[in-house]
């Protein structure tokens, strides 16, 4: 519910898209190729999935800013628009977007 929960946080935000897609087994929708070529920026909300990230779209994240915003989901305790986890996002991402 992270990735979805920061897509509706800012898909009408003036000037920007956004996709959200998983790198787990068990994600809604996982992430491709033809997600990772058409995004300018990608944030991962973990190391790990950095590293997944990696291991399976090397080539294609050459020249992409790619950011992690350190949000882990122990227990898979966030339900989608969680305030908390809202206000961590936004407080990630703005963190980064400076």
């Amino acid at each position: 519910m992270r990735s979805l929960t920061a897509e509706r946080l800012y898909q009408k935000t003036p000037g920007i898209q956004v996709r959200s897609a998983g790198t787990e087994r068990s994600a809604r929708v996982k992430v491709t190729a033809g997600d990772i070529g058409w995004a300018d920026r990608i944030y991962a909300f973990e190391k790990s999935h950095l590293r997944e990230l990696k291991e399976r779209f090397g080539e294609a994240l050459a020249g992409k800013e790619v950011l992690v915003l350190h949000l882990s989901n122990p227990g898979g305790k966030y339900t989608l628009l969680d305030e908390r986890l809202a206000a961590k996002i936004k407080e990630a991402v703005g963190e980064l977007a400076c």
